[in-house]
């Protein structure tokens, strides 16, 4: 036997439920309905500030608590939703816990999640995946506490290291069923579909009358007068990479029965391309057109598997190719001036050199976390065959996540970061190739939302960074491997019936 593998019973020897197999759950419709009212909450909870407010987010949290009992998969949604809502507030600092009731309930879905998997840590201790992460944040924490960091550097730390990465181990680990990832993506269609009619409304100048109330405060919404959506996030990258992921989520490997549930998701999926659309940021369309390009490949190559979409799936095709080309139609000053901006692209260039000679000058451990922008005015100057751009007055993110962490933490750091990376998705790919009806398909799409936006923008948003890695998680952490003995190293699944 190969120790680097993890052995599955094959489908012809299942004659009896394996121990991880998927219990029925009678609770999933109250599930549903709770988390209808737990978004309803979060949003109403935006609107006061005093008594009244306080009062709705703790009732907010009760319901968060309950649906970690029911649904921990509806719970993580939910979570993801106040992220997104909250997180733009308050980016240094602890934050205060009522303003931010999504840290409460942060704690709830920690603690539900320990209680899953301590019956199970016993099998994890020598498996890859958990140690490849392990290593590469323990060697971030040591850089921080090396480095003195600020509030601003353990705020980037909290977002882009400690946070997903370790929720990934705490969500694999406790082994979500596969109806609790399946009301995970409901719950993310519900958010795409109020972040495209944000989008959508910002465009109209109706801004003002959607929630939270502070999308139309300019101080944080910094795509105000830029003829660019920022939805909930507030920024246009951002919401770019959100929509593009939630997207990928709901066309691969998300059947669906019923009518409305599938006209739910339809608008959900027409909502999402509007809102990446209205955003007008080029990475973003380019992984929604490498997202389609996937889609499509599995249609015509696995076309037994969607034969009762794929009507509807070319049907959709049309429609978006219309819209596209009707958009360079009638809005062609904005996108003509969004695809061919060369300033834009001279600014990233301008911070992506300055990066590497920051590499250069400290190659193996780097600068220490959240000290590109700190360092960049010494390292940005005249380039010979790049015109000057200029970075004003506010210190500026690389624009690129892989350069950020070859400054901030060398080329050990990003050595680690790109081998935890890799661990993750071989671990994630892996299962979904066995038990996913896209055969892998979903794991890739996610990749590819996330990396190619990433490469133009630092990934210091909390909401994308769990959203992207808590699907990975739920997808590596299925029950019906979890309940199966890990060998050391596993990467790949075979079928005990090919042993």
């Amino acid at each position: 036997m190969n120790p680097a593998t993890v052995y599955m019973p094959s489908p012809r020897t299942r004659s009896a439920p394996a121990a991880g197999a998927e219990p029925a759950v009678s609770s999933n419709a109250t599930s549903l309905v709770l988390a209808g009212l737990s978004v309803a909450l979060l949003l109403l909870s935006s609107v006061d500030d005093g008594a009244f407010g306080i009062v709705i987010k703790l009732i907010w949290v009760l319901s968060v608590a309950l649906l970690t009992v029911l649904d921990l998969g509806l719970a993580f949604g939910v979570y993801i939703f106040a992220v997104s809502l909250y997180s733009a507030l308050f980016f240094e600092g602890l934050d205060f816990i009522l303003q931010r009731p999504d840290n409460l309930a942060l704690g709830l879905i920690t603690a539900a999640c320990l209680w899953r998997s301590f019956p199970r840590l016993g099998k994890w201790k020598r498996d890859a995946v958990v140690w490849s992460i392990m290593a590469f944040l323990l060697y971030a924490i040591a850089r921080c506490v090396a480095g003195g960091a600020s509030d601003y550097a353990l705020s980037i730390f909290r977002r882009m290291y400690l946070l997903p990465f370790s929720f990934f181990l705490l969500m694999m680990m406790a082994a979500l069923r596969t109806s609790e990832l399946r009301n995970f993506k409901w719950m993310m269609a519900a958010l795409g579909s109020y972040t495209g009619v944000v989008c959508i409304a910002e465009r109209l100048d109706l801004a003002h009358l959607m929630l939270p109330p502070w999308l139309d405060l300019q101080r944080l919404n910094v795509s105000i007068g830029t003829g660019r959506s920022g939805g909930i996030l507030m920024q246009p990258e951002w919401t770019g990479l959100s929509l593009g992921m939630i997207f990928a989520l709901l066309i691969f490997d998300f059947p669906v029965k019923s009518h409305a549930a599938r006209l739910f998701k339809r608008v959900a999926v027409a909502l999402c391309v509007a809102g990446i659309f209205v955003t007008y940021t080029r990475a973003a369309w380019l992984a929604w057109l490498l997202v389609m390009g996937l889609w499509f490949w599995n249609i015509c190559k696995k076309r037994q598997l969607f034969r009762r979409e794929a009507l509807f799936s070319r049907a959709v095709a049309a429609v978006v190719i219309v819209a596209v080309l009707l958009g360079f139609a009638v809005l062609p000053a904005l996108v003509n001036r969004r695809i061919g901006d060369p300033e834009n692209m001279y600014f990233r260039l301008n911070l992506w050199v300055a990066g590497l000679h920051m590499i250069a000058d400290k190659p193996v451990f780097g600068f220490g976390v959240g000290q590109y922008a700190e360092q960049l005015s010494e390292y940005h100057e005249e380039l010979g065959s790049i015109p000057f751009s200029s970075i004003g007055n506010e210190p500026a993110p690389a624009h690129n996540t892989l350069l950020t962490v070859g400054v901030e933490l060398g080329i050990v750091g990003l050595l680690l970061y790109l081998n935890s990376v890799a661990q993750i998705l071989g671990r994630a790919h892996s299962v979904d190739a066995l038990l996913g009806r896209s055969r892998g398909s979903l794991v890739t799409a996610l990749m590819m939302s996330y990396f190619v936006n990433v490469m133009f923008v630092s990934a210091h948003d909390l909401a994308n960074n769990m959203l992207f890695y808590g699907c990975l998680s739920a997808i590596a952490g299925n029950s019906a491997v979890a309940a199966l003995p890990i060998r050391r190293r596993a990467v790949k699944l075979v079928p005990v019936a090919a042993i």
